[in-house]
């Protein structure tokens, strides 16, 4: 938990994933093996798509005419750019799904391609009537945004957590399903 690095959705933001596809060219014009860099590139397509797999498991299969919460757009806290962002990836993906955001420095607003997406004035109104919750962004504001709060205004049970921003124990004994990426899958409720 006070790791430098921590896991994530995958490569975002393009430099990385531009300059292992320079490898991948390189390697096959020189005859050389790329595999390493094609599991790294399998691995990141694996874990973005992470988010996709659980709503579908989750909510998609199971409710009819979901929303969806999601908190954050930018591909990492303290920028507002979606270049390569797995949450941008996600709305392309859940057309024509619901989708409620929020991100203290992204605005959709206006927006050309996302008629299913509205964004929300703060995390908490992201979160109203909604059957999941996704957190994209690690933004550290989300740690303080009450709990209980997020359960009152949610329709649903489910909270999706790659990065494990929020207080896993706090979500269960509110009697929400808590998913964080590469933890084992909780008991569950309701």
């Amino acid at each position: 938990p006070h790791a430098y690095l921590t896991p994530g959705l995958g490569l975002a933001g393009g430099n990385l994933e531009r300059d292992l596809m320079t490898v991948k060219r390189l390697a096959a014009h020189f005859g050389t093996d790329a595999g390493l860099v094609d599991a790294w590139l399998a691995n990141s397509r694996y874990r973005r798509d992470w988010v996709l797999r659980m709503l579908h498991a989750e909510v998609l299969s199971t409710v009819r005419d979901p929303l969806i919460a999601l908190w954050g757009l930018a591909y990492k806290p303290g920028t507002n750019s979606m270049k390569h962002a797995p949450a941008l990836a996600l709305l392309e993906t859940l057309r024509p799904v619901s989708i409620r955001t929020y991100d203290p420095q992204v605005d959709l607003t206006g927006r050309i391609g996302f008629p299913h997406v509205t964004p929300a004035p703060s995390a908490l109104e992201a979160c109203r009537g909604a059957d999941a919750l996704a957190v994209m962004t690690p933004w550290p504001e989300f740690r303080e945004v009450r709990l209980a709060q997020v359960q009152e205004f949610m329709r649903g049970r489910t909270i999706l957590d790659p990065f494990g921003v929020l207080d896993r124990g706090r979500c269960e004994d509110l009697g929400m399903n808590y998913f964080q990426l590469g933890t084992s899958i909780p008991t569950r409720r309701g």
